[in-house]
């Protein structure tokens, strides 16, 4: 029988705690404030993954 959590190459291989996927909403969010935040975030993300080459490497 396998053993949980499982190990991959000596280390352990474990979903994420599930406080990193919580979300926090104030009082005036609506879905169309989410949305653009969404989008916002995306295009932020392939702005900064554009440029780089295969074998530079990201911090952060």
């Amino acid at each position: 029988m396998p053993s949980y959590p499982p190990n991959f190459a000596d280390q352990v291989v474990a979903p994420p705690a599930r406080a990193q996927f919580e979300a926090f909403l104030d009082d005036d969010d609506t879905i169309a404030t989410i949305q653009h935040a969404h989008r916002e975030a995306c295009e932020a993300s392939r702005h900064a993954t554009s440029s780089p080459g295969l074998d530079d490497i990201l911090s952060g």
